[in-house]
């Protein structure tokens, strides 16, 4: 069952409708990270795709030093398109994985196949996850395992298309299907790769588990700026979901202070009653 549940404060005599409480919605938890280990997973393929010379190594790059590229079609002459892999290595231990340069944590695999540069129009780049050798993200203590696809297609000089249809993921060992389309519309555009772009997110995400799903969508665009010292966070933005055994809405609002800060803190509001929340 997905609940939300909600903690009173009162600031003297008077009640304060801006409650403070701890995490105590699993669902709502669950889904608001799963969403930014899957943006982030569009960051990392984002900038190593996003130039007129594919698969070049940057200066700067959220890319760790230690990942292995391992080319396996390195030409659009054949006329099937550029094939990579991306390896980050085993989770090991804690701190698993590799540590990436928006302090990200990554291990595993990814499999790239691009028909032609992103940068060109209806340019098309698929990802996938395999089960034999997954990939990893997190924070190298909660990893999150991905197996599956996505997909990106450049929809215009400023426009990607963010498309997953087939992505199932792992947390703690309990499973969740991940279905999304975002409209992904650079706003800042900081040279070769992602590094200093500021990126709007528009569209919706359902994540779904054995017992319960929900459907969030976008009323204000998210927003991700790539300066190293942000790149992980979502900065702004708003999210709405019907609560499916209430048929509530809850709105999920990524900047409550107004302040753009490199945080995970959220504010929900259900039902009128607003709950500060980190994810």
């Amino acid at each position: 069952m997905t609940m939300v549940f909600f903690a009173m404060t009162i600031v003297g005599c008077k009640d304060d409708n801006r409650l403070e409480v701890s995490i105590n919605s699993e669902s709502t938890e669950v889904s608001l990270s799963l969403l930014t280990e899957v943006l982030s997973t569009f960051d990392i393929v984002s900038d190593l795709s996003s130039s007129n010379v594919l698969f070049v190594k940057k200066d700067k790059s959220l890319l760790p030093n230690g990942l292995v590229i391992n080319y396996i079609d390195t030409t659009f002459q054949d006329g099937n398109g550029l094939k990579i892999e991306l390896d980050f290595g085993d989770l090991g231990e804690e701190p698993h994985g590799q540590l990436c340069k928006d302090n990200k944590y990554r291990a595993g695999k990814m499999m790239i196949t691009v028909n032609r540069p992103m940068s060109q129009l209806n340019a098309t780049l698929e990802v996938s996850f395999s089960e034999e050798f997954p990939y990893y993200t997190g924070n190298g203590k909660k990893m999150v395992k991905l197996v599956g696809q996505m997909g990106l297609l450049r929809k215009s000089e400023t426009e990607i298309i963010l498309t997953i249809k087939d992505l199932t993921t792992s947390i703690e060992e309990k499973n969740h299907a991940i279905a999304a389309t975002f409209l992904v519309q650079t706003l800042q555009d900081g040279g070769l790769g992602i590094v200093n772009d500021e990126l709007s997110f528009s569209g919706t995400i359902s994540v779904i588990d054995s017992t319960s799903g929900l459907l969030f969508s976008t009323t204000n665009p998210l927003i991700k700026n790539y300066a190293l010292t942000s790149a992980k966070y979502i900065l702004d933005g708003d999210l709405l979901a019907v609560l499916p055994e209430t048929h509530s809405t809850m709105h999920v609002d990524f900047d409550p202070d107004k302040d753009r800060a490199c945080d995970t803190k959220v504010a929900l509001i259900v039902n009128g009653k607003r709950v500060i929340y980190t994810y």
